[in-house]
């Protein structure tokens, strides 16, 4: 009987052994699958990083920074699109931004693929900051989806930038509607009229609640 019990344990702690060196080698594996692409997307992570920490300060702070050179003619419309909406929006309910930081960094890594020329990978922004209503510091995380393209010159070109959550706009149809070569200018400009409404009606409810606590206040 305890014979048996050896041979049980002495297979269950082999099995054991097995089990923890194979779960090993593959986490070495995914490390080193990761560390590999970190190296050849180095140059398009470090390109699109600066394209969007530049976007959000224009977009968040109303900087000029220049996008041109970053952003793909197409592209650059929807990243204006939201420049400008922030600026209304802004603007409208008398909301600056100050003790501003915004963190750029490479995220899921294990699932950028590189399609000839063209390098997919995600980036997280992270911004901080302050309100100009408020002292307590108030943040916000996103994660988006790029594509970078390398042309015969090895001239760098973001050509997607998907965001798809907590967007100014649909940019799934954004994209799709490109796709098909439909009138993306047309169909931002009406999104536009659409969230200047939207905005007031938001000023209004916000400066009727306002001026309802104070009147209870008082």
């Amino acid at each position: 009987m305890k014979i048996k019990r050896l041979i049980i344990l002495s297979l269950f702690s082999i099995f054991a052994l097995c089990s923890f060196s194979i779960n090993k080698s593959v986490a070495k594996d995914i490390q080193t699958e990761i560390q590999d692409k970190e190296k050849i997307f180095s140059k398009e992570v470090d390109f699109a990083s600066d394209a969007i920490y530049k976007f959000y300060r224009n977009q968040d702070l109303g900087e000029k920074n220049n996008l041109e050179i970053y952003f793909s003619k197409d592209v650059l419309k929807l990243m204006n699109y939201k420049i400008k909406y922030n600026d209304l929006k802004n603007k409208e309910l008398d909301n600056y931004y100050y003790r501003y930081e915004v963190i750029v960094k490479p995220v899921d890594v294990e699932k950028w693929k590189q399609e000839g020329n063209f390098y997919n990978f995600n980036l997280q922004v992270i911004t901080e900051f302050v309100y100009s209503k408020s002292d307590e510091i108030s943040g916000n995380s996103v994660v988006l989806e790029l594509t970078v393209t390398r042309d015969k010159k090895d001239n760098l070109k973001i050509t997607r930038c998907y965001q798809s959550i907590h967007s100014e706009v649909d940019e799934a149809k954004f994209y799709d509607m490109l796709s098909k070569n439909e009138d993306v200018d047309k169909w931002l400009d009406e999104n536009f009229e659409k969230a200047k409404e939207y905005i007031k009606k938001s000023r209004n409810s916000w400066e009727a609640d306002f001026y309802r606590i104070i009147a209870i206040c008082d």
